[in-house]
């Protein structure tokens, strides 16, 4: 019973990684330095979240089913940054409309 389980948590994962982390940096930090001194590359600033900034892993696979705990580490252990959060790729479903019967 619990290997049908496992089975069906490695099956079916619906998580799917991105070659992005949202990074959060002192405010003090310049984003594009840091970026640089990880080894990646910074897309910008999110939206209107102050400090947060979309870095990109060149040379790490677009997408992947496991997400790249080395990276976060990396990312996390710097001295200029505060979080750091790989992104997953959502998926949208548009929903059916509801047909009522009188």
């Amino acid at each position: 019973m619990l290997l049908i389980f496992l089975l069906h948590i490695v099956t079916f994962s619906d998580s799917t990684y991105h070659h992005t982390w949202s990074v959060e940096i002192h405010p003090q930090s310049n984003p594009d330095e840091v970026a640089k001194q990880l080894g990646m590359e910074n897309l910008g600033q999110i939206g209107p979240l102050s400090h947060h900034y979309l870095f990109k892993a060149p040379n790490h696979r677009q997408y992947s089913e496991e997400g790249s705990e080395f990276v976060t580490a990396k990312i996390k252990n710097h001295h200029s940054v505060k979080s750091a959060t790989q992104q997953t790729v959502n998926s949208r479903v548009k929903r059916k409309p509801v047909l009522f019967e009188f």
